[in-house]
């Protein structure tokens, strides 16, 4: 039986940061932080931060590079 504190854990592993996308997409927090508000990244806030799951932006990830692609 897995205990909470493992739950937790697992769940905040899948957590990517703003900091961390800007880097991985080679822009600035601001347009992450844009990007978030304007609900192009879903995102969910803990706190005053902003996160996006990883499982969630790498489906996001696919659909803007298939979208790129048919350009």
């Amino acid at each position: 039986m897995e205990s909470a504190f493992n739950a937790d854990k697992r769940l905040f592993d899948n957590l990517v940061s703003k900091e961390e996308i800007a880097l991985e997409l080679g822009v600035t927090t601001k347009t992450i932080s844009n990007w978030m508000s304007a609900g192009k990244i879903p995102s969910i806030k803990i706190g005053r931060k902003n996160f996006a799951l990883r499982s969630v932006l790498r489906v996001w990830l696919d659909s803007q590079r298939k979208k790129a692609n048919r350009k």
